[in-house]
């Protein structure tokens, strides 16, 4: 697993400290724990007030791929204010609300994680690496990261992030009926991963282990669990 830190570059952060203590080897978060701590909410003030307008490509990379995770940490937080025994986005209503209409301060505007992730991240940085990176609070979705992303090293963390993904569970190929049951990120998101080669192209990529057969005859896609990935 990863985590990321928010780094300003003119104004880096004096308590760096790892979110490892609130995730456990199964990417399950103690958000009880984390919704009052101090160093996560000065990482919350650190994106209210930030100015990227100075930043390289790579720095404003790393800068919103982080913010996407410490919002979703801070969107769960507020759910479990209002309600301690909230169990995640189960209705679509409640992605809605969660996803679209909640916004946060960023800078000088007020933004939602879905506008992060479809209008900054997708629209501008074109990595499909990018779906195996941020986390939307479900036990489906890709573990929480526990090391900083750094704006140099960027490249080395984000093909380590998709090949953990990808190696953890979540592409199985059955020999004995040549089908593949893979994540519903990759059909979410099949256009991004079309601009590289396709689906299968970008796996064969990253899978460590038994080469599939030549002809797959069936990709099916998993369940996907959106209970919250609390401890």
């Amino acid at each position: 697993m990863f985590l990321l830190f928010i780094m300003n570059r003119k104004d880096p952060l004096k308590s760096i400290q790892s979110l490892k203590k609130w995730v456990d080897s199964n990417g399950r978060v103690d958000y009880q724990s984390i919704k009052n701590d101090a160093w996560f909410q000065e990482q919350i003030t650190t994106i209210k007030n930030a100015d990227i307008s100075n930043y390289s490509y790579n720095e404003e990379f790393a800068f919103w791929l982080n913010t996407y995770n410490l919002l979703t940490i801070e969107g769960v937080r507020i759910e479990l204010k209002r309600k301690s025994n909230w169990k995640g986005n189960l209705t679509l209503l409640s992605k809605f609300k969660f996803f679209i209409l909640r916004k946060f301060k960023v800078g000088k505007r007020k933004l939602s994680l879905n506008y992060i992730e479809h209008k900054i991240l997708r629209k501008k940085f074109k990595d499909p690496r990018i779906h195996f990176v941020i986390n939307c609070g479900s036990v489906s979705c890709p573990f929480l990261p526990n090391q900083l992303i750094s704006p140099d090293k960027i490249d080395k963390t984000l093909d380590g992030l998709t090949s953990f993904f990808i190696n953890s569970g979540n592409v199985i190929f059955d020999n004995q009926t040549n089908e593949l049951l893979i994540s519903k990120i990759f059909k979410w998101y099949k256009r991004d991963f079309n601009r590289n080669g396709g689906v299968l192209q970008f796996i064969l990529r990253y899978w460590k282990k038994e080469t599939f057969s030549t002809d797959i005859e069936k990709i099916k896609y998993a369940k996907y669990n959106w209970n919250l990935n609390s401890q």
